[in-house]
């Protein structure tokens, strides 16, 4: 969950110092979160969600599915064109992309 969190961040043009203010939380911890050292409770997923303007399930659907990338595929940072993509069609899929 971690990783797809600062894909995210990264994705929408946050940094990290901007995106812990708007979280409330410490850039502290949401470095532990995004380094998958500690995890985010559903409350901390909801303001993400409303951040991004993104639903909680888009991204969890999103992390199980770069999950399993990372699972088939041993170094996911050198696809990050295909992560990318893969961010773009389910938003996509799930209507939360302007086109």
């Amino acid at each position: 969950m971690g990783e797809t969190l600062k894909l995210l961040r990264i994705f929408y043009g946050y940094k990290s110092v901007d995106m812990a203010k708007k979280l409330n939380i410490s850039q502290s911890f949401l470095s532990e979160i995004e380094n998958s050292k500690k995890n985010p409770t559903l409350e901390l997923l909801k303001r993400y969600s409303k951040i991004l303007n993104i639903k909680v399930s888009t991204i969890v659907l999103l992390s199980e599915s770069l999950e399993e990338d990372k699972n088939t595929k041993k170094d996911i940072k050198h696809n990050l064109a295909g992560v990318g993509m893969k961010v773009l069609k389910i938003l996509k899929k799930n209507g939360e992309l302007d086109e």
